[in-house]
């Protein structure tokens, strides 16, 4: 019963009443931090994958290949959540729920992919690409922010 209610408290002051990633979290970005996303099935069931992340400084920057199946989730339903472990402390993470607010193909996604595959790979291009591949770029708000350790 103690425990149960420390687990409440200490739940509850981690989170950020704002749709704001605070600075002291913005280095997970520049990390290889893997990222999970999760989008709804048509049925509403969870559909969750590892993922590489970007910040544009206000959004969550998610790249994938048109057709699959996060990529049609994400168009027809656009609420997410996204979670980050730290690499170096898998006890610090960064939680977000948010919305897709615009979603971008062409130049500027194959050119974001290119620059994930420097992060990620250390190649200066994404060397998985399939023939005839469309890239797509997604712009997602965080709409509530969960950080841990708190501050």
């Amino acid at each position: 019963m103690v425990t149960d209610i420390f687990l409440f408290l200490n739940i509850k002051s981690i989170l950020v009443n704002n749709m704001i990633i605070k600075d002291n979290f913005h280095d997970l970005f520049d990390k290889r931090a893997f990222a999970n996303i999760a989008t709804l099935m048509p049925d509403g069931s969870p559909q969750l994958t590892p993922v590489w992340i970007d910040f544009d400084g206000e959004n969550l920057l998610v790249n994938t290949a048109s057709g699959r199946v996060k990529d049609k989730n994400m168009r027809s339903r656009k609420q997410v959540a996204i979670s980050i472990l730290d690499p170096e402390n898998p006890y610090r993470y960064l939680s977000v729920r948010g919305r897709v607010i615009e979603i971008v193909d062409g130049e500027k996604a194959n050119t974001h992919i290119d620059k994930l595959a420097k992060k990620y790979l250390d190649q200066d291009h994404y060397p998985n690409r399939a023939p005839g591949e469309v890239r797509v770029l997604y712009k997602i708000k965080p709409e509530k922010v969960v950080l841990f350790p708190p501050e």
